[in-house]
């Protein structure tokens, strides 16, 4: 009888360590699927602003030929680059967008892995395991909360995103910002639309109670509004440039259950 009973724990057990040994294989199976097509999105992205690049710099090269350092020159050449930048943010969007209407917007933190859409949804939970194609995925996908007005014209504009782990995706890379050197080089978000480029210099880094009104989307006025990036930026665990304004992103994402990492960035460009 007893040999009998260690006989069925042992099947018991030898079943529980097949079924996690599969589970362990299909994540990791999902981890290097989910990198190899963020990769080739990402190429894909960057392919548009190279193009665009290349077109411009027989140009550029003529006009710095024919420069001086007078002032009106330095201001033309000047609003040439935001033009471009420009073109290049809205040929980017544009090219993703035919593809995958859902996208509204890219975000890239300069050199770093962020370069990535973002949708919305009628909601805050469908994307958290849906891709940008409505077809289930367990990495979701960059999201705007689903209150904020879709053109980044809110006093604050909230964007969610998963930290995975295991994969180092989507905003795992946001944890580094805890380090003050990695925040002293990559101050700058950059969100690319159908508008253009809106640039964005980080102000705050904290964590928070997922029920804090750190997603807080309107206020009655500048003044109400410089005064809630005040107290989130008292709160920062690396030291940053206090910066008004009257627009800004905030990203959230899991750093435990209980808390959540939260990077606030004021737009700096108009």
């Amino acid at each position: 009888m007893k040999r009998s009973k260690w006989l069925i724990i042992e099947i018991v057990a030898a079943i529980i360590l097949v079924v996690l040994v599969l589970f362990f294989v299909k994540r990791k199976m999902e981890d290097r699927k989910y990198l190899e097509e963020q990769q080739k999105l990402q190429v894909s992205i960057k392919s548009v602003a190279s193009e665009e690049v290349k077109i411009n710099d027989t140009h550029e090269s003529d006009l710095t030929d024919k420069q001086n350092q007078l002032e009106e020159d330095l201001q033309r050449r000047e609003l040439e680059k935001i033009e471009r930048e420009n073109n290049i943010s809205k040929r980017m969007y544009s090219e993703l967008n035919k593809e995958f209407n859902s996208v509204l917007a890219i975000i890239e933190i300069p050199n770093s892995n962020i370069l990535f859409p973002i949708v919305q949804g009628e909601d805050n939970e469908f994307y958290l395991n849906h891709g940008k194609d409505g077809e289930y995925h367990p990495f979701g996908e960059v999201f705007l909360d689903y209150i904020n007005k879709p053109d980044f014209s809110d006093y604050n504009t909230v964007i969610y995103g998963h930290n995975i782990r295991s994969a180092k995706a989507i905003f795992n890379a946001l944890l580094h910002y805890e380090n003050q050197e990695y925040y002293d080089m990559h101050k700058f978000i950059k969100i690319h639309n159908g508008d253009g480029l809106s640039t964005y210099q980080v102000v705050s880094v904290f964590r928070a109670d997922p029920d804090e009104n750190y997603r807080e989307v309107s206020f009655k006025s500048d003044k109400d509004f410089n005064a809630f990036l005040d107290e989130y930026h008292k709160r920062s665990v690396v030291q940053t440039d206090p910066i008004t304004g009257d627009n800004m992103i905030t990203l959230s994402t899991c750093f435990t259950n209980d808390d959540r990492l939260v990077i606030q960035a004021v737009k700096i460009n108009r």
